[in-house]
């Protein structure tokens, strides 16, 4: 087989080849089985950093600890690249690496774009140029052009030639530039369909509480402040009775909230035993409350040790308690939202501390926190009517059938022609240099054979010349040889190498 017949069709193979993967990727991107995130924000540092390109890709089912992509505001146009922290079938909750709280949005599976699969830092930013985007999609299309087509020219014309209808490989060539144009315009009606960035998504009201407690004690080695906040030990030995408070607050429109907030106390220890202790109730004004309490540590360790002696239990074990703030909440007349939090604390013979949690630091002290939707965010506008996605769709149906007929219509490579035969010679017109083929089709066939052009005349003959012959149709050929055969010889000669004449 000819090596460069075989090189040629590799190249053919490779760019065909090339190009059903880039029509698999304008379809994925078309039907958005994939995507792509331009990461903008510090939410996911240090993991992702603005202008950092990540492709994502629409899953089945998605788990704890993945990173996905979804849409949110007005409209659902911005999107949020965070990690999956937990969930339930009402959706997932979603939050930055670097973000404290969670997402207000809880998008549900068939909401999420897709999961991370693949950052490539830095790149994101210049994808965001229309331009550059533009120029990404031209020089694809040259690469594809240059894989697929392969300058040759076996014909070398001196005069004009009457029309002739297209070959199988001109039509060949005409669909691979079809589908090389159509998956242009393709990919760029898809470019051309992103949304652009919208404001940060509008969000509903929420509720947060607040829970510490406090005292004041004789300054001390034990207290040097002379004052117990959130988070330190409180020794029985020293002080007996503890203050705890819980502030309730939402950013709701004040005149809008109606409401009560209630402090109780939950005691409990290890075999199971449970009671609970109303302390205050209040009503909302303006849509906050404040409510305090006291601790009374030897009644609460005199009310478990009674407990433990009916029960069978040790007396003096630990007592876990719980100091729960709640509210019932309205807003324009709603129905209530209920609303609780808890400051759990663990009672011993020795002291009461903090149990599980960390105390985050205010202007009023340390406390513990939790915040809460009081309304949900307002629905969202409907998302308009793409008018390109029609278009887009109707262009990769065309594409992806050009594609199958370019396949069908594959020409035959001259190295699958396999090995051809000299053909016929009118005997009696042969001789050594000048020989005389039956007709065109048998001098196209020798030209393809031997690997020469052809080359015409204007009284009308034909002829393919060879180191040791003049192979000719049509009108005789003058005597000698033409001198329009001279420029023949030396392109066969700068194709093939120093060869003489």
């Amino acid at each position: 087989m000819n090596p460069s017949s075989t090189y040629l069709k590799l190249r053919r193979l490779l760019g065909v080849f090339s190009l059903v993967l880039v029509v698999g990727l304008g379809g994925a991107l078309a039907t958005k089985r994939i995507g792509y995130v331009v990461t903008s924000g510090v939410s996911m540092q240090p993991l992702y950093h603005a202008g950092d390109l990540v492709i994502v890709a629409k899953a089945d089912s998605y788990q704890v600890g993945e990173i996905a992509a979804y849409r949110g505001g007005a409209g659902k146009r911005t999107v949020a690249l965070h990690r999956i922290v937990g969930g339930d079938a009402g959706g997932f909750e979603m939050k930055g690496d670097n973000n404290q709280s969670v997402d207000p949005l809880r998008p549900t599976s068939d909401e999420l774009i897709g999961r991370a699969v693949v950052h490539v830092p830095k790149v994101g930013a210049a994808l965001k140029s229309p331009l550059t985007r533009a120029a990404v999609l031209l020089v694809v299309a040259l690469a594809l052009g240059l894989l697929i087509f392969a300058p040759s020219s076996k014909t070398v014309r001196q005069a004009p030639a009457a029309p002739r209808p297209p070959t199988a490989k001109e039509a060949w060539k005409a669909l691979v530039v079809l589908d090389v144009v159509l998956a242009a315009v393709l990919g760029l009606a898809h470019l051309r369909a992103d949304t652009p960035a919208a404001p940060p998504p509008e969000e509903g009201t929420t509720q947060t509480g607040a829970l510490a407690y406090q005292a004041n004690v004789p300054v001390s080695d034990t207290y040097p402040t002379g004052r117990i906040a959130t988070g330190d030990p409180v020794f029985v030995k020293l002080l007996s009775n503890v203050g705890v408070t819980f502030r309730y607050s939402t950013d709701a429109p004040p005149q809008s909230v109606t409401g009560t907030a209630s402090l109780d106390l939950e005691l409990s220890n290890a075999s199971g035993w449970r009671t609970k202790f109303p302390m205050t109730t209040t009503s909302l004004a303006g849509g906050h409350a404040e409510l305090t309490g006291v601790l009374d540590l030897p009644r609460i360790q005199a009310v478990a040790d009674g407990v433990a002696r009916t029960i069978g239990a040790g007396v003096g074990s630990t007592v876990n308690l719980k100091v729960i703030g709640s509210a019932s909440v309205s807003v324009d007349g709603a129905k209530p939202v209920e609303y609780s939090s808890e400051l759990p604390l663990k009672l011993s013979s020795t002291a009461l501390t903090l149990d599980g949690v960390k105390p985050t630091a205010t202007p009023d002290g340390p406390v513990v926190t939790s915040e809460k939707p009081l309304t949900p965010p307002p629905p969202p506008a409907p998302e308009p009517k793409d008018p390109s996605s029609d278009l887009r769709k109707a262009l990769l149906v065309a594409l992806l059938a050009a594609v199958v007929i370019t396949v069908v219509v594959w020409p035959e490579s001259d190295g699958d022609k396999g090995p051809a035969t000299i053909p016929a010679v009118d005997a009696d017109l042969a001789d050594t240099t000048r020989i005389r083929v039956a007709d065109d089709a048998a001098l196209e066939t020798l030209a393809t054979t031997v690997n020469e052009p052809i080359v015409e005349g204007e009284d009308g003959w034909k002829a393919v010349v060879t180191p040791s012959a003049i192979y000719w149709t049509g009108a005789a050929l003058p005597a000698p040889a033409p001198a329009t055969l001279q420029p023949a010889r030396r392109l066969r000669q700068a194709v093939n190498g120093s060869r003489g004449d």
